[in-house]
């Protein structure tokens, strides 16, 4: 889980309004609300229920500022002050969303509050109200020395707890905010090599479409018909399309968690980004792939445009430290039979699924030959057509029907050079 903590400056007076930390002129944190609240430190003052969009900072040196702590200090008039605060910087990196004082911690974690609150016993309860209507309310589950005036309360949170909880007074009403609760990302570091951008040299994949600008910024498997599970696609910076080398990106793919016990429901998905290297990464070009989805036992499965998708035999163990998947290898078992390709040594997928259908096939209806020669021109079998197009198996910016390097004979080799008729599936459930 994440612990998410939304403090007050002081739980009696300020019920609602917005509230910052910034970074003032001296370099020091400090907090001001829309009463007239100025301060230094790293508290913060309640948030009203209704969405209150405060103006942002006018002071060119202002800059809101984020507490990522487990230990806090509860005051008698129910302050809450964070310790070591983590300052943000200024402008917000969403338009239109002020960040709030929040402690952001995963889960299983134990929070320490030192109580100082007099007459003000703290409690972590499920009433927003606080006393009296924490009757039966109040949360003993992973808390110690609950309703203490003094000395020191810990809270750690499990899969017990609502989503919702909040930290109160316990003689009092309104003394009290809110502590939101949400499971952590999961994260996933998948390698594999697409047989069509494959040249077994270091790095082991081309970036021709990058190289030739036909990369989308924006991922191409929705306008393909995919649909995603607890994500939207996503879309890439021009400055991470820019970056050469083994971190060069050779093209978007899909990741998916599969359930461990039934494979052919996947559970979550999100389109990636493929390197040169073989790494795939999150949609800023460095980071492992996040999910958001508790930690647990998952196949995980890779999808590309014009290549065979691939899933592992066995569920591979996830959570927020990021696990390897290395798809290059025969040491990593995969769903189904010939699921990969064996090219120089190593494992990539096959190339040749034109059509996004989950088949290479080059005889007969729905085919993935006769897409190429349409493309080309029908009666100009000789043309070629460039872009970011399924049909450039080979995956060098360029559709080709003929001649070196065309598009054609990957099609043909893939089901067989002596079995056209043949089907290649994918070996997907």
């Amino acid at each position: 889980m994440t612990l998410k903590i939304e403090v007050l400056v002081d739980m009696k007076d300020l019920l609602n309004g917005w509230s910052e930390i910034y970074l003032g002129s001296d370099g020091q944190p400090r907090y001001r609300s829309n009463n007239g609240l100025v301060g230094t430190g790293t508290r913060i003052t309640r948030v009203s229920d209704a969405a209150v969009t405060p103006p942002p900072p006018t002071p060119a040196d202002d800059l809101p500022g984020e507490a990522l702590d487990t230990e806090f200090h509860v005051m008698p008039n129910g302050t809450i002050e964070a310790i070591n605060a983590r300052i943000i910087p200024y402008p917000y990196p969403q338009t239109g969303v002020y960040p709030r004082m929040y402690d952001m911690v995963v889960g299983g974690t134990t929070y320490t509050f030192t109580i100082n609150t007099g007459g003000h016993p703290f409690v972590i309860s499920n009433s927003i109200a606080g006393s009296p209507s924490n009757a039966g309310q109040v949360i003993t589950d992973g808390v110690t020395n609950s309703g203490a005036g003094s000395g020191v309360v810990t809270f750690t949170p499990n899969a017990s707890h609502a989503d919702l909880i909040y930290y109160q007074c316990n003689a009092h009403l309104n003394m009290g905010w809110r502590i939101n609760l949400s499971d952590p990302v999961i994260l996933v570091g998948v390698k594999a090599y697409l047989e069509g951008a494959y040249n077994a040299g270091s790095p082991p994949m081309r970036d021709d479409l990058r190289v030739g600008g036909h990369i989308p910024a924006t991922e191409p498997y929705t306008a393909l018909g995919y649909t995603y599970v607890g994500s939207s696609g996503g879309s890439v910076a021009p400055a991470v399309l820019a970056v050469t080398g083994n971190d060069a990106i050779v093209d978007w793919v899909v990741v998916e968690l599969r359930d461990n016990n039934t494979p052919s429901v996947i559970t979550a998905s999100t389109a990636a980004l493929l390197q040169r290297d073989g790494d795939v990464v999150s949609n800023d070009g460095t980071s492992p792939v996040s999910f958001d989805v508790p930690a647990g036992s998952y196949r995980v499965a890779l999808r590309h445009r014009n290549h065979l998708g691939v899933m592992t035999l066995n569920g591979v163990a996830l959570s927020p430290t990021s696990t390897t998947v290395d798809l290059t290898t025969v040491a990593t078992a995969t769903f189904g039979t010939n699921a990969t390709k064996t090219s120089g040594g190593v494992q990539v997928l096959w190339t040749g699924d034109g059509t996004f259908n989950g088949q290479v096939k080059y005889t007969g209806g729905g085919n993935d030959r006769d897409p190429i020669l349409v493309g080309v021109g029908s009666t100009t079998p000789n043309n070629t057509i460039s872009g970011y197009l399924g049909t450039d198996l080979n995956m060098n910016g360029t559709t080709k029907y003929t001649g070196g390097g065309n598009d054609r004979d990957p099609v043909l080799l893939n089901v067989g050079s002596t079995t056209p008729n043949n089907v290649r599936t994918q070996q997907l459930p």
